[in-house]
């Protein structure tokens, strides 16, 4: 019988709006999680500042004054995380003093899945950017093939070769 729930969108979901406390936990203690670690993955991993997720939780706040449930107050602050500059745009720390320099393994992942699959890094590429894996070539060239070998791949012919030759 069905429909049965994709496991990959129970999956993503869990991770996006975490569980709630055993033993209780207060909606505005549960929003604030959610709301951050919904920002931080939306942000591409970048932690978000206190004031930033203060703003965001003050949004929930008002939504809750006017009555919404907790399930309709939740959507304003992800929704303001989704309009912010930090989510809209691929953002990279600026060079130091000569325009040149070496991206680190978070960006080379970025650069590649972006580019390949016009979506962040998957939990793999986001592994070996965190262990230093990347600095090694071959790690690249099979992650670069992996990402090729995904149904994702589609994405690079889809967008940026139709864009680039106006078709």
């Amino acid at each position: 019988e069905g429909p049965l729930p994709d496991k990959k969108l129970v999956e993503k979901r869990k991770l996006l709006m975490p569980q709630r406390k055993e033993g209780g936990e207060r909606d505005r203690d549960y929003a604030k999680r959610t709301i951050q670690n919904f920002a931080e993955h939306a942000f591409r991993e970048r932690s978000i500042s206190p004031a930033f997720l203060d703003k965001l939780v003050k949004v929930f706040d008002e939504e809750r004054k006017e009555k919404n449930s907790f399930r309709e107050a939740i959507v304003a602050p992800l929704a303001v995380a989704l309009s912010s500059p930090s989510f809209l745009f691929l953002a990279e720390d600026a060079p130091s003093e000569s325009l040149a320099r070496k991206i680190n393994g978070d960006e080379l992942a970025s650069r590649l899945s972006y580019f390949l699959w016009s979506s962040q890094p998957d939990e793999e590429l986001r592994k070996h950017s965190g262990s230093g894996g990347l600095a090694d070539p071959k790690v690249v060239q099979a992650e670069v093939e992996r990402l090729l070998d995904s149904p994702n791949h589609r994405a690079l012919v889809e967008g940026f070769a139709h864009q680039w030759l106006d078709m």
